[in-house]
């Protein structure tokens, strides 16, 4: 994963530092409107290293640079594969970085789905032809 210098931030003490860019701009807004005032002294540290590829092992702190990695790619075309792929360990797990990607993916329009045994597997196929990953 490749960062553009638009993304990256040494440290920062309040989204405004975030809003850098285009790219984190629009991802900030979902942070604000989500009712986080300023990000913890952890995420004012370990953000701007999981921008550098470094991994955090948190979910929003990795979930973070890569919609800033998707909102910076071309807009794919109709048979295109996903830009990010997120493995996890647990159904339970899976389906919590799926919220996370729903919720603060929303105002950048990005698609996402979440795949795993043990359930039909119809809803699944139909969103990944749709398009949804």
């Amino acid at each position: 994963m490749k960062f553009t210098k638009d993304a990256e931030v040494d440290k920062a003490d309040s989204w405004a530092d975030w809003a850098v860019g285009k790219s984190l701009h629009v991802t900030v807004q979902e942070i604000v409107k989500a009712g986080f005032t300023e990000p913890t002294p952890i995420q004012a540290q370990g953000w701007p290293m999981t921008l550098k590829g470094r991994d955090l092992g948190k979910t929003l702190a990795n979930l973070l640079p890569a919609i800033v990695h998707v909102n910076v790619q071309p807009i794919l075309a109709p048979g295109d594969g996903p830009i990010v792929l997120i493995l996890a360990p647990t159904r339970e797990l899976a389906v919590q970085i799926q919220q996370e990607a729903t919720k603060f993916g929303a105002s950048s329009r990005i698609k996402n789905t979440c795949i795993y045994g043990g359930v039909p597997k119809g809803p699944q196929v139909r969103d990944l032809q749709k398009g949804r990953w």
